[in-house]
């Protein structure tokens, strides 16, 4: 999740951009994610966490943390990387949204639970965040203003199907229901489709979660989408 200023915008409206790729889209629906899945897992519980890298050398990079913190709000930190050797964050968190970094790295940056450690998502070298097309709103409520998604190996169709959770807490595999808000139909022929919203889609309730899944008439297709809107 990367904050933006919106032209026009809600006067105190947090704006928010975000943009996925993956090159291994599968057959079966998946939040869209790079590497279709295999980077991403939530938080079982409320805790903290911790950053490694796996190369000794990865000692200049801030890692910073967006999520939702244990009181249902908003919340974001900062992390100095030491190399391979973890360094504990200070706070609580319910759930994390994405990852970024400032520098680019020589590995892979992990983020992971600060107790067992389990993986929770990633930064590969190369890349700048961790991209996995989902937004928690907190206490605030969200609104949608683009949506668009596309091939960019155009040999086979994808589908994006974009999901509301009224309840955050299904992000952990425990669905209380959703809505589908809309989707997107990339054939081959065309190779990608946006659905700008004048009028855009809310208010999305405050404790919520909003996020993408994909799926390809194969395996192994390429795509990305793109995700806009604003909190209030």
């Amino acid at each position: 999740m990367r904050e933006c200023v919106l032209q026009p915008a809600p006067t105190g409206a947090r704006g928010w951009h975000i943009h996925s790729l993956n090159d291994a889209i599968g057959s079966g629906l998946g939040i869209m994610a790079p590497s279709f899945g295999t980077t991403y897992r939530q938080l079982d519980t409320d805790g903290i966490v911790e950053a490694d890298s796996d190369q000794s050398g990865d000692t200049t990079q801030t890692m910073t943390v967006y999520g939702i913190d244990s009181d249902g709000n908003k919340a974001n930190e900062d992390i100095e990387l030491n190399g391979v050797t973890a360094v504990d964050g200070a706070v609580t968190f319910s759930y994390i949204e994405n990852i970024w970094v400032d520098a680019l790295s020589a590995g892979i940056m992990f983020l992971q639970e600060n107790t067992g450690p389990q993986y929770i998502m990633e930064v590969e070298a190369g890349f700048l965040n961790s991209g996995i097309a989902q937004h928690f709103n907190g206490e605030l409520e969200s609104y949608i203003t683009f949506f668009a998604g596309g091939l960019y190996d155009e040999t086979k169709d994808a589908m994006y199907e974009l999901r509301w959770y009224p309840d955050d807490s299904s992000c952990r595999g425990t669905s209380t229901g959703y809505e589908v808000l809309d989707r997107l139909y990339c054939p081959v022929e065309s190779g990608h489709d946006n659905h700008p919203y004048p009028m855009p889609i809310g208010p999305l309730p405050s404790g919520g979660w909003l996020v993408v899944y994909a799926m390809a008439d194969a395996t192994s297709a390429k795509g990305w989408v793109t995700l806009q809107g604003f909190d209030d």
